[in-house]
Order: C-alpha cells, then structure tokens, then sequence
C-alpha cells in the first residue's frame, strides 16, 4: 500500500444516473485498495448522505470527509463553488482536484505528490497532453476490476469483439486540463482556487490553466494514460448546460483583460468572503 497522507482528494460529486453510483464505488475501491490517503467528497444530494457510515466502514484506509448539499430547490451543479468548499478545509500540503470517474496509474498519484513536496512544480496534471485518454466503454467488463483493482486486470481479460458488427470496448479522446490535477494547496488557495463564476460545466479546466500560466506558476503534465469512465451525460456533464454561453463569455472576457485588470478581477471577488483560507494574492 502506498502513503499519500500528505494529499487529500477533493471530488464533487451528484449522484444523477447509477453510472454516477457505479463510479463512485469503482473510484473508491481504487484508492482505498492502492493507498493510505484522505478524501473529501462534496455532495449535491442526499445519497452518501443515507450510507455514510457503510461506506466509511467499507473504506477504511481513507480518511473520508463529507459535505452535503441537500438544497431541492438549487438544481443545478455548481461544481466551482464546491470545490472551493473543500478546498478551504484542506489540511495536507497537496490537493487533487478530483473527478470521480478517472482513474490512472497507481504509481503515477505518488509520483505527483514527490514533485509537489519538493517544490518541483506548483500544478501537474497526471497523464500526457494529447490523445492519453483511454475512454472506458459501459461494455467493459469492470468485475475482476473491482475485485483486484490494477489497470491490467481492466484491459485484460475483455469479452471479445467482432469490429464489423461492435464498437470497441476503449476509445481514444484527448486530455489536457481537466479530469484531475493536483497542487500546492497554498499556492492553490493563493491563486484564487475556484472561480465560482463558472457555474455548472465549462470551460472552468481551460481558465484554470490560463490563470496558472498566466500568474507564473510551475505547470507540469505526467507522461501517461488516465482512463476515463463512460456515462451518462445530462445538464450538468455536457453542452446541454444553461450556463455554458454565459461561463464562455467569461472565460473570453478573462482573457482579454490585461495583466492590471486581471488582477483586480480576481482580487474583488466578492466569494472569497465566505473562506478562511482562499484568496488572491498577487
């Protein structure tokens, strides 16, 4: 089993389709099978809310934390803000910005959590830039998987297919911003952490990384796959969102800003109010 006490997981998460539920079980059977870690889990609904203590006790090398966001009458997934919920109760110098539906390889989480402590880099994303997504079909067989959870054991073993007549069990897709990163935990609080003005889904990975860049932070990719889980995509996962024309027009208006009015942007953000320990500091 592989120590990483010194970062925390930090996964929103909304239980709106069993693939939701199906990730949830598969990704903590993950980390609890390969390491001595600590997760938060921010939920938009009630059901961790109805089975925490079996999951904690099903789980038990995590050091799992919950948040609950039960409000009916907020429909929408605003991950940004729940993520810096998280964010600002962190207690290990490195965080992972988590998605509950990727996994790679194990070797690789603790790799990201060297190069942070030794202050080789401020950001990493843990796979390659480029075609590195392995997109894992609903068709693929998960349950030697969850009995034995490396990633051979997942792409080995698979039904066979006749390619005239079936899809192939694993697409191909790009990777570059989102999915999981990890951080200095201060320098991600220091950088702003969220911006809750992205509501819902998109393109809060791209502006992310451009604020990175932007304010001179050290940004690194990993030279590996990660693999990501299929599933059913409703407001909240796609191009369907309400919010999607308005997150665009922000992220164009944020970067045609110049370095003086980028800066007093991030600084006059009225949601840093509600933190302890995320603000803007530049």
């Amino acid at each position: 089993m592989i120590n990483l006490e010194n970062t925390t997981f930090i996964i929103p998460l909304k239980i709106d389709c069993e693939d939701r539920k199906n990730n949830l079980f598969l990704n903590l059977n993950y980390l609890n099978f390969h390491f001595k870690t600590n997760v938060i889990i921010y939920e938009k609904g009630n059901f961790i809310y109805e089975n925490k203590n079996e999951i904690i006790k099903k789980y038990n090398n995590l050091k799992l934390e919950f948040l609950f966001d039960k409000n009916e009458n907020e429909k929408i997934f605003h991950r940004t803000k729940y993520l810096n919920r998280m964010l600002d109760i962190v207690k290990t110098p490195v965080v992972c910005n988590y998605d509950i539906d990727v996994i790679f390889d194990e070797y690789i989480y603790k790799k990201c959590e060297t190069l942070i402590l030794q202050n080789e880099f401020d950001m990493i994303y843990p796979y390659a830039k480029g075609y590195f997504q392995i997109e894992v079909l609903k068709n693929v067989s998960i349950e030697r998987f969850n009995q034995k959870p490396f990633i051979f054991d997942l792409l080995t073993n698979q039904p066979k297919f006749d390619p005239a007549i079936d899809h192939c069990p694993f697409n191909l897709k790009y990777a570059e911003y989102g999915q999981a990163i990890f951080f200095k935990t201060s320098v991600y609080r220091e950088s702003g952490g969220e911006n809750e003005n992205f509501i819902s889904w998109g393109p809060e990975d791209q502006e992310r990384y451009y604020r990175f860049k932007k304010l001179n932070y050290k940004i690194s990719w990993m030279s590996n796959n990660i693999y990501h889980f299929d599933h059913e995509r409703g407001i909240d996962s796609g191009y369907s969102n309400p919010y999607l024309s308005g997150n665009e027009d922000l992220f164009k208006q944020l970067k045609s800003m110049n370095e003086s009015d980028y800066i007093f942007y991030y600084k006059n953000q009225d949601y840093y109010k509600k933190y302890k320990n995320i603000y803007f500091n530049k």
